[in-house]
């Protein structure tokens, strides 16, 4: 097998990473991976992992996509580009990719028409499930006997265990098999090894130029936009910092900009305009992307879905968090609370138990409860207070006075 397969079109747009891609690069091609999460004994010697995290927005699949084009076919003879966010999504994928090769789609058309004839109507599911399995194995066992180095991209991975499943556990000898993989799952303990690359938003100098390059193109009166020293360059800087440099958000920008045609100065005029009233310029309809169905909201809300669902208590504290300015917020006092939070739960529920054996009035066990609950909500308020009393800096995008920590406390007891 060689060529590309299903990688998506490349953004034009796309701005810096540089040494993000060098990072990825140079880690895929490290012969020695980190054996605490994939143990040579079962994912096999010959391929190399890396995982790229972040939320939701922040440009995984661009960077990954990038890639793609930069090393195909100099150092890959074959790249496919996988939809990795179910074990279907994944199977639908190996089985167009099958079809898509002459030589495998008469093979398991076979296989599968085998199966179905010899097999009674009582058993067609177990048929479906075998066909499945060949499917799989049947693209493993090409990938594994390929003559040429390759790259998989499993694209917003949410099972880590599908990769044992769907990849072959080794590569032909004398090549090397890569897998990419981009998910919101951020491992904290592996964030900094070897296989994981953790993705931040961009930085305020590439913030500005992917609006430049997105908003270059336009011709007539607008054909010198964001010229340096221009009122514009300005306004895109001002642009950068309200949304915090997410690529999504900056993308969702330019796109409005390009439909509705304005200037970065007319825009942020618009977008302070819509905050006045409680609304959001990006989720504007002419701000939505061809290649990204998602607002910013919508796709940061997955994160927090995916949070809630694994954590309740974590939820919560990120609840409390949202009160506060991010600077000095240190992943110290997170874990204080994170322990007091769970320590404080533990302690409510066994009053809560003790005063149902106790079958005590019903208002005073009311009263006990919402007198524990507003004594953490004042712990936590005031811990977290403690951590914005520093003077934030001047023209920092959420623009929070010193003390908003004091407020969010007296506020939540």
């Amino acid at each position: 097998m060689r060529g590309t397969w299903s990688i998506p079109r490349r953004n034009r747009h796309f701005t810096g990473r540089d040494n993000e891609l060098g990072s990825i690069h140079a880690r895929l091609t490290q012969q020695q991976q980190d054996e605490d999460f994939y143990p040579t004994t079962t994912m096999g010697g010959s391929v190399n992992f890396l995982f790229v995290q972040g939320m939701g927005g922040v440009g995984k699949s661009s960077i990954c996509t990038e890639y793609c084009y930069r090393h195909f076919p100099s150092s890959y003879g074959l790249v496919v580009w996988l939809n990795a966010e179910s074990a279907e999504t994944l199977v639908a994928d190996y089985r167009q990719l099958l079809a898509d090769l002459a030589d495998g789609l008469d093979a398991v058309n076979t296989t599968m028409n085998a199966a179905a004839a010899s097999s009674s109507s009582q058993k067609d599911s177990h048929s479906s499930n075998n066909s499945t399995d060949e499917v799989i194995g049947e693209v493993k066992t090409r990938l594994f006997r390929c003559k040429v180095p390759w790259l998989l991209v499993f694209d917003n991975l949410e099972d880590r265990k599908l990769l044992e499943k769907f990849v072959p556990r080794g590569a032909a000898s004398g090549c090397k098999g890569h897998v990419l993989v981009t998910t919101r799952l951020v491992e904290l303990e592996s964030g900094s090894g070897p296989s994981s690359l953790v993705l931040g938003c961009l930085s305020p100098s590439e913030s500005v130029e992917m609006l430049r390059r997105a908003l270059g193109g336009r011709g007539g009166s607008t054909s010198g936009l964001l010229e340096v020293g221009s009122q514009d360059e300005e306004a895109a800087r001002e642009i950068c910092d309200k949304l915090g440099h997410l690529p999504l958000a900056l993308g969702m920008a330019a796109a409005y900009m390009q439909r509705c045609d304005v200037s970065c100065v007319e825009y942020i005029e618009r977008y302070v305009r819509f905050e006045e009233t409680g609304r959001s310029l990006l989720r504007h309809q002419a701000g939505r992307l061809h290649d990204y169905s998602l607002t910013v909201s919508a796709s940061l809300s997955l994160s927090l879905k995916a949070i809630d669902k694994e954590s309740n208590t974590a939820s919560e504290v990120l609840k409390l968090l949202c009160w506060m300015g991010p600077d000095q917020i240190t992943k110290a006092l997170l874990r204080g609370l994170l322990t007091a939070k769970i320590r404080a739960d533990k302690q409510r529920r066994l009053e809560e138990q003790h005063q149902a054996d106790l079958s005590p009035d019903e208002d005073l066990k009311t009263f006990q409860y919402l007198g524990t609950a507003s004594a953490l909500l004042l712990v936590c308020g005031l811990a977290l207070g403690s951590a914005t009393l520093v003077p934030l800096k001047t023209g920092h995008s959420s623009r929070l006075h010193i003390y908003t920590g004091m407020l969010a406390a007296l506020t939540l007891s």
